[in-house]
């Protein structure tokens, strides 16, 4: 009896253990196919001021809007404060995201910026640069990780904030994307709304009689700041082509940087009243103080004041705007959910345009400056060109 009851406690025992090792076989196997699997979100980011309410509201209406029309979830995230990045990251892989689109919504080209320079640099992307270490008469601090320097290496001090790779903090992927960039797309449909609105308000028949003068934001290296400049300058030429005008040029205010501002406003002050000698002179406000425009510093303002020009709304007052905006994120977000989807990237990368100067990356770019100053285009133009080669190979994303 006590044998018979044995041998049965011991099938009992065998079937116990077989079926814990199925549980646990098909417990570990929905594992393996939950970690298969990619939920994308995405970061959109403006340059913005953090302390105006107004335009933190209308980029909360903006991602909310663009949520609603790709389906997937989105967070705004700002160039300051830095820990908007880090709310982003974490608000979004708590809903389980680990595949990230980066979408730049400034009027800015991805190669344009010093932000975005550094942006790739913690993203660990061709075209990255930490300022003060990799671009000429930089600025900033690099210094080693105090998490892990021999595995994350340096961090850099960047407009008083610690700037760390992404990948000391989240394992997820990211797919940086392009801007609204070249002349005939989005960016210049808005310049060109901008400029049409103040020809309407002072009543301006004749565009012949009227120069334009595109004026931005700048960056605090030469180097950085022409580039912009050049970039800026083919839009402005663009535009004097489509509506007929006596002139159009590009100037950067350099407006982060006190020490730089005579020289670059002045410029810009003088132009001005050089050209309204012979012309009506139209102020467009590109990306001043942040993106909805217009200079919010009272020194710089005082010296405009001296200018003999009218002023154009900021890009973001025009309503057409926002829907211009709007559509090319909309398409641009799908467009990059599509090539993760396809390629399945386990590392970092890009969708669209890269930055300038990258050799061998996905994109090459050549770009021939205006006039070779610092501070402003001759209104007679630059060029550039840009060749997309094919994007890398990479497996298929699971659904």
């Amino acid at each position: 009896m006590n044998r018979h009851y044995l041998s049965w406690a011991a099938l009992i025992l065998v079937f116990a253990l077989l079926a814990t090792s199925v549980v646990s076989a098909s417990g570990s196997a929905n594992r393996a196919s939950a970690a298969a699997k990619s939920k994308i979100g995405f970061l959109a980011y403006w340059h913005s001021m953090p302390n105006d309410p107004g335009e933190r509201t209308e980029s909360a209406r903006m991602v909310a809007e663009l949520e609603k029309k790709t389906g997937i979830p989105g967070y705004f995230v700002s160039h300051m404060p830095l820990a908007t990045w880090w709310d982003g990251i974490s608000y979004l892989e708590a809903k389980g995201v680990n595949q990230f689109i980066v979408i730049y919504m400034d009027n800015q080209p991805t190669y344009g910026s010093t932000l975005t320079d550094v942006v790739q640099w913690m993203l660990d992307l061709p075209g990255g640069r930490a300022p003060g270490k990799d671009v000429p008469n930089g600025w900033g601090t690099v210094m080693p990780s105090s998490i892990d320097p021999e595995k994350y290496g340096d961090v850099v001090s960047y407009m008083g904030e610690t700037h760390y790779k992404f990948k000391t903090f989240s394992n997820s992927v990211f797919t940086f994307t392009t801007t609204p960039g070249d002349p005939g797309d989005t960016a210049l449909d808005s310049l060109e709304n901008q400029v049409r609105e103040a020809l309407k308000a002072n009543k301006i028949k004749n565009p012949a009689k009227v120069s334009i003068m595109l004026v931005d934001h700048g960056a605090s290296v030469d180097e950085v700041n022409q580039r912009w400049v050049d970039y800026r300058q083919t839009q402005a030429d663009a535009l004097k082509e489509r509506l007929g005008l006596k002139r159009a040029g590009a100037f950067n205010i350099r407006e982060d940087w006190p020490n730089l501002w005579p020289e670059s406003v002045a410029a810009i002050v003088d132009t001005a009243n050089t050209w309204a000698k012979d012309s009506t002179v139209i102020h467009v406000p590109v990306r001043e103080m942040g993106r909805v425009g217009g200079s919010s510093t009272p020194q710089i303002l005082a010296e405009f004041e001296k200018a003999k020009w009218k002023y154009a709304p900021a890009m973001l007052e025009v309503e057409k705007n926002k829907e211009l905006l709007t559509d090319w994120a909309v398409a641009t977000i799908k467009g990059a959910v599509a090539q993760i989807k396809k390629n399945k990237p386990k590392e970092n990368g890009f969708y669209g345009r890269t930055a300038a100067g990258v050799e061998g990356g996905i994109e090459s770019v050549t770009m021939n400056p205006s006039d070779g100053s610092a501070n402003g285009g001759t209104g007679d133009g630059g060029h550039h060109h840009m060749d997309a080669s094919d994007e890398p190979e990479e497996e298929p994303l699971a659904e």
